[in-house]
């Protein structure tokens, strides 16, 4: 699976519980969905406010606002030398498995999170770039 901005994961450091510090706040949000057989959307790139509140990185991803994905959130975050995992869980592990992965980038947090749909044989990606920019709105 290609991105447009590859990075490369390194080492694991075990038996760490990890975080990666998301402050509550209003992000702009570049985001972009991979789909392996449509080069086209590989060029698209939607640009977002987005408020953060929660835990999670779960509200810097659009595809998560869908219906099909509602009862699914992040569980189990692990570190590595450059990043932190994060492993998608639905209420029932047909509805989606995958991962979510994020990293620091300067003032930017970027993310990838690579879903497997159901019984469907394909992985999709969104692909964020996000940087905070003051309070949500009230």
């Amino acid at each position: 699976m290609r991105f447009l901005f590859p990075f490369i994961l390194v080492g694991v450091i075990p038996t760490q519980a990890a975080t990666l510090d998301l402050a509550p706040g209003n992000y702009t949000v570049a985001s972009q969905i991979i789909l392996p057989h449509l080069d086209a959307m590989r060029r698209e790139v939607e640009t977002s406010q987005r408020c953060v509140t929660g835990p999670t990185p779960r509200e810097l991803f659009s595809v998560f606002d869908q219906p099909a994905l509602r009862g699914c959130d992040f569980a189990f975050p692990r570190a590595t030398t450059q990043a932190v995992e994060y492993v998608l869980r639905c209420q029932s592990a047909r509805v989606a498995t995958g991962t979510l992965t994020l990293q620091r980038a300067g003032e930017d947090t970027v993310g990838v999170a690579a879903i497997k749909m159901g019984g469907k044989n394909m992985t999709f990606t969104q692909r964020v770039v996000a940087r905070r920019v003051g309070a949500c709105a009230e």
